[in-house]
C-alpha cells in the first residue's frame, strides 16, 4: 500500500522518521511484525505527532491542556508585556500565516497564494475552511 502511495503521488516515505503507534491491544509479536514489514520504528511514549504527544489519544481534555500549557509558555517569554485578548489572538493569527504562507526553509521567504481572509472562508465558496 505504501509502496502504491509513493508510485502514485511521486513522494517518498523516509523509514527513518517514521514510526508507527500502536493500541495497547496488540500484541508484541504482531508489532514487531508490522515494525519489520515496513521498515519503521515503533513511536515511543514521549513521541509526537503534528506537534502533540502521542498520548494524548482521544481525551480532549488533555489535549487541550497540553496546548493551553504551550500557550501559557509561550505568554511567559513575553517579557512581562501586557497583551490584550484580541492582540493575543492576532499574534496567534498572524503565526498561522506565517506558517501556512510559508513556502520555503529560510527564513523572511514565503508566496502569499491566498489572502488570510478567503483560507478562512468556507470550502464551498473557494475558501480553505480555516478559523479565525
Amino acid at each position: 500500500m505504501l509502496k502504491t502511495f509513493e508510485e502514485a503521488s511521486g513522494q517518498k516515505i523516509d523509514h527513518q522518521k517514521s514510526s508507527v503507534f500502536f493500541s495497547r491491544n496488540v500484541s508484541n509479536p504482531c508489532k514487531q511484525e508490522i515494525c519489520e514489514v515496513l521498515r519503521f520504528e515503533e513511536a515511543d511514549e514521549g513521541s509526537h505527532y503534528l506537534g502533540l504527544p502521542n498520548f494524548i489519544g482521544r481525551k480532549k481534555s488533555a489535549m487541550s491542556g497540553y496546548l493551553k500549557e504551550k500557550v501559557r509558555d509561550s505568554v511567559q517569554n513575553w517579557d512581562g508585556k501586557m497583551l490584550s485578548k484580541g492582540e493575543m489572538c492576532g499574534d496567534m493569527e498572524k503565526m498561522m500565516c506565517k506558517f501556512w504562507w510559508r513556502s520555503s526553509t529560510k527564513k523572511d521567504r514565503s508566496i502569499h497564494w491566498m489572502s488570510w481572509e478567503r483560507m478562512c472562508q468556507p470550502k464551498s465558496v473557494g475558501g480553505l475552511g480555516f478559523r479565525h
